[in-house]
């Protein structure tokens, strides 16, 4: 039984261990994907989660029942991966990046040879450890544009920014990422 998110906030509001635990299990997997894309580091990630999760609970009595709810708790985990980011040395990255990222990044249009997957692998490797050396707001505004799929006008929502400061954002990530990509022999200028 999929029981709707207002039925959950109301539970949570009325401070029910069940409430809780449903907006968890029903939210987990996204805040996670979230954080792991922020910061490539599978405890990390977790203890991301946990974070983020301790601040959902804890900010829900002042929660608006009837708005929708994955909004807030979208700018909440941003809001965490960017303060995670401010506070941490530049994050070690990774090497088992999702599926869906490594579509998104290289596109899988026909059955690799093993010369081709090792390529592939080496080039993935070298996007997420570019990707993960991004400062905060490029690497979060890169995660929302091409692996959310967000528009900038979104991605301005959820950052809380100006949809310039998004455009500059991207522009910066790109920049970086071709750079950095270019002196790990990724990229041919």
């Amino acid at each position: 039984m999929d029981i709707s998110d207002d039925k959950i906030v109301r539970q949570c509001q009325k401070n029910s261990r069940d409430g809780y635990r449903l907006l968890f299990e029903k939210y987990r997997k996204y805040v996670y994907t979230l954080c792991y894309r922020s910061t490539f580091n599978q405890e990390d990630a977790m203890d991301l989660v946990q974070e983020v999760f301790i601040k959902v609970f804890r900010g829900m009595a002042r929660f608006e029942a009837g708005k929708p709810i994955l909004p807030w708790i979208k700018r909440i985990t941003i809001n965490v991966c960017i303060n995670h980011s401010q506070r941490s040395p530049k994050n070690e990255t990774a090497m088992d990046f999702q599926e869906e990222a490594s579509v998104a990044l290289l596109g899988q249009s026909h059955q690799a040879g093993p010369d081709e997957r090792l390529q592939t692998n080496e080039t993935r490797s070298a996007i997420e450890a570019s990707i993960a050396e991004l400062p905060g707001n490029e690497r979060t505004a890169v995660i929302l544009r091409h692996f959310e799929g967000r528009s900038y006008d979104e991605i301005a929502k959820v950052m809380a920014v100006p949809l310039g400061s998004v455009k500059t954002y991207l522009y910066r990530a790109r920049r970086l990422l071709k750079e950095s990509l270019v002196r790990k022999g990724i990229w041919e200028v």
